[in-house]
C-alpha cells in the first residue's frame, strides 16, 4: 500500500533554498549543519518528492560574484533542474541582508542605494523569467522607518511606490510571464473596466480569482462604454490610482480628468488589439471581425482599404 504521507511531485510542494539550505545558525550560536550548494539542494529536494524550488538571488548567486562566476552558477543550477525535473515557481530578491540595505532598499535615503536595489531586482527578474518562474515576490524587509527621525515616512512610501511601478513596467516591457498584481499585493481593491469589444479575458480572470477564494469586493469588473462607466471611475474621489491602456486621444482626456484630484496615473497609449490573419484563415470572417473591432476608429474609405489589403495579401496563393 502506498504511503499517503510521502510527498510526490504532483502534490506540488515547493521549498526555498533559504529554508533547506539554512545551516542552523541563530543570533546566539554558530552553524550546526554543513553548507550545501544550490545544486546539492535541488537534488536533495528531488529525492524527497518535491515539485519545485524557490530562491532569493543571493541564495543562488553570492552578491559579490563576478559575471563569469554568476554564469557558471546559473549553468550548474539549470543542469540540476533539468536532471531532476524540478520547477522554479517563484523567485524574490534579497534586499535586506547586505549592510548596504541597513536603511532600506527602495526607501533608502541614499539615492545610489535605491538605484542599486532596483538594478538588483531587474537582474533577478531576468533570471526568474529565464528559469520559468511565474510569481515574483517583493518583500520589503527593511523598508519604511523605525522612527520619524530615520526618514520622512511619506517620502519613503512615495519611493516604494515609484520603485514598484518601475519594476512592474519593466516586467511588462520585457513581456515576462510573471504575475504582477502589485495593486492586490499592496492590499488595495481593484475595479477594472475591460474594453467594450474584448472583455472575455478579464471576465475569465475574475472567475479564476473567485474560484481561488479571493474575497468579494477585492477584484471588481464593471462593464460598459468609456463614457458610461469609465468617466465616473476616473472622476470618483475614492479612486486613487488609474491605469489605462488604449488610444492616445482617450489617454489625454483621462490625464485631464485625473488632474483635479491629483490621482496617480499610468498610461499605455498607441497601437493595440493587433489582428493577425494567417494563410489558412477564413478571409470573410477575418474581415468581418476586423471591421467590427475597428469600425469606431476607421472611416468608410479606410474600411474599404482594409478589405482590399486583405484580398491583396492572398493574391497568387493557392486555394
Amino acid at each position: 500500500m502506498p504511503d499517503l504521507y510521502q510527498p510526490q511531485p504532483e502534490h506540488k510542494f515547493t521549498f526555498g533554498l533559504w529554508t533547506v539550505g539554512n545551516p542552523g545558525r541563530d543570533p546566539f550560536g554558530e552553524p550546526v549543519r554543513p553548507v550545501l550548494s544550490p545544486v546539492d539542494l535541488v537534488h536533495l529536494l528531488a529525492e524527497v518528492g518535491a515539485y519545485g524550488v524557490n530562491f532569493h538571488d543571493d541564495d543562488l548567486i553570492p552578491i559579490d560574484a563576478t559575471p563569469a562566476e554568476r554564469d557558471a552558477i546559473v549553468r550548474g543550477f539549470k543542469k540540476a533542474l533539468e536532471a531532476t525535473g524540478l520547477k522554479v515557481p517563484m523567485a524574490t530578491t534579497n534586499l535586506f541582508g547586505d549592510p548596504a540595505f541597513k536603511d532600506g532598499a527602495f526607501t533608502a535615503n541614499e539615492r545610489a542605494i535605491r538605484r542599486f536595489a532596483l538594478a538588483k531586482v531587474m537582474r533577478n527578474l531576468d533570471l526568474a523569467a529565464d528559469l520559468g518562474a511565474r510569481t515574483y515576490i517583493f518583500w520589503g524587509g527593511r523598508e519604511g522607518a523605525e522612527s520619524g527621525a530615520a526618514k520622512d515616512i511619506r517620502a519613503a512610501l512615495d519611493r516604494y511606490a515609484e520603485g514598484l511601478n518601475l519594476l512592474c513596467e519593466y516586467v511588462r516591457e520585457q513581456g515576462y510571464d510573471i504575475a504582477r498584481m502589485a495593486a492586490l499585493i499592496a492590499g488595495n481593491t481593484v475595479v477594472i473596466k475591460p474594453a467594450t469589444d474584448t472583455p472575455a479575458s478579464v471576465v475569465a480572470l475574475a472567475r479564476v480569482f473567485e474560484e481561488a477564494g479571493l474575497p468579494p469586493g477585492v477584484w471588481n469588473v464593471v462593464m460598459g462604454s468609456g463614457g458610461t462607466v469609465g468617466d465616473p471611475l476616473v472622476q470618483h474621489p475614492d479612486v486613487k490610482v488609474v491605469s489605462f491602456t488604449g488610444s492616445t486621444e482617450v489617454g489625454r482626456r483621462i490625464s485631464v480628468a485625473c488632474a483635479p484630484t491629483f490621482k496617480r496615473l499610468h498610461l499605455e497609449m498607441g497601437g493595440k488589439n493587433a489582428i493577425l490573419v494567417m494563410e489558412d484563415a477564413d478571409v470573410d470572417l477575418a474581415v468581418d471581425g476586423a471591421e467590427s473591432l475597428l469600425a469606431k476608429q476607421l472611416t468608410p474609405q479606410a474600411q474599404e482599404s482594409l478589405v482590399a489589403a486583405f484580398m491583396k495579401s492572398l493574391e497568387g496563393r493557392p486555394n
